[in-house]
């Protein structure tokens, strides 16, 4: 019996190895002897000796399913899409743009003259009256006249202040009015001046 450990060949009936002392009997068959068994167990089932070989010791491949290559297709299509919107969307979104500040039609206030000024008592109101000369060649609008009220004929001490307003005003064309002022005076008498404070150029 030949030693599997070492490879002695002994008696038929030894126990121990008379080489290296291993138990002979106990000694796992070697994978050379699996196979030598097989084969003669089997022999009389296969011709010959290449189909008994395929048949015991060849493995099997193992195939991956067809729903997994699927899945994964699919999955990688998607993936291709979402990235092609995400690169769509963020080249063509549009770059902040800045409006130009809307430009001003310049006006000079000379243009605009005051003519006729002059205030009165009506029973206990009292009003300020005159004239205003559009002497441009644009529609205004939005005219604002500014009406200083002192305590001083050297316009000192300002007291008050009203607004009087004209809507529009055509080129060329004059505008007269008659506005109360609700004021207070302090004294018996007052002094006030009367300018134009602001215009605006019809569009």
């Amino acid at each position: 019996m030949i030693c599997h450990n070492c490879g002695f060949e002994n008696d038929s009936d030894a126990v121990f190895c008379e080489s290296c002392g291993k138990s002979v009997s106990e000694a796992e068959a070697s994978p050379r002897e699996k196979k030598s068994g097989l084969k003669s167990r089997y022999a009389d089932i296969f011709e010959n000796e290449s189909e008994l070989n395929d048949v015991i010791f060849t493995p099997k491949t193992k195939r991956s399913s067809p729903w997994i290559r699927i899945f994964l297709g699919f999955s990688l299509v998607v993936f291709i899409i979402f990235a092609l919107l995400v690169y769509e969307e963020s080249s063509s979104s549009e770059a902040p743009t800045y409006s130009p500040a809307p430009q001003v039609s310049t006006f000079q206030l000379h243009q605009l003259a005051l003519e006729n000024l002059d205030s009165k008592f009506i029973g206990q109101a009292y009003y300020l009256t005159g004239t205003v000369v559009n002497n441009s060649d644009k529609f205004l609008e939005d005219i604002y006249l500014r009406v200083d009220f002192f305590r001083n004929e050297n316009q000192t001490g300002l007291f008050d202040t009203r607004f009087i307003s004209v809507d529009i005003l055509a080129p060329r064309a004059a505008y007269s009015f008659e506005e109360l002022m609700n004021i207070s005076p302090p004294t018996d008498e007052w002094w006030w001046v009367m300018t134009v404070e602001d215009a605006t150029v019809m569009e």
